[in-house]
């Protein structure tokens, strides 16, 4: 053999890329946990904006009549807007919060305003809902996690009927 080192430098060669092919395999495990741990910290705040709302209004002596053991109670009669919003299908409520908004809007932002209006739909039916709506062909995304009625999209704002 014309370099004796040759074969000392080829086995160098070979743990290096099996390294290189175990640390790009570790980095893409990574950023798979990192995307689904920034989905549970965008649940998370959006959890902690509501219980931190709800107890904002306790603690200020807002609660809602009919308000038992800490459960807000559905919104007092007389208040035709937030009744109306609470006999709508879920799917209607969400199509409802999107043409109501200025803008794209994410799911947390949505299960706010349902709440603002005295629904209580989790948020997994909430994105449920989005779902449907855009198999549907009535709301599709604007960005990452944001949603728009699909006739915005299209430069209409008309809300459909179910």
């Amino acid at each position: 053999m014309r370099y004796p080192h040759v074969m000392e430098l080829k086995e160098a060669l070979t743990q290096q890329q099996a390294k290189q092919v175990r640390l790009r395999q570790m980095r893409e495990s990574v950023a798979a946990e990192l995307t689904r741990l920034e989905g549970e910290l965008e649940e998370v705040t959006a959890d902690v904006a509501v219980l931190s709302r709800l107890v904002a209004r306790y603690e200020g002596g807002i609660v809602p009549p009919g308000a038992q053991d800490g459960v807000p109670a559905l919104a007092p009669e007389g208040q035709a807007d937030a009744l109306d919003w609470q006999h709508l299908p879920r799917m209607q409520a969400v199509e409802r919060v999107l043409h109501e908004a200025s803008e794209p809007v994410g799911r947390p932002y949505i299960h706010q305003v349902l709440l603002d209006r005295g629904r209580d739909d989790p948020p997994d039916t909430i994105q449920a809902a989005l779902g449907h709506l855009k198999l549907k062909g009535r709301a599709t995304q604007s960005g990452r996690g944001l949603w728009i009625p699909l006739n915005r999209a299209n430069g209409a704002d008309t809300q459909g009927d179910d």
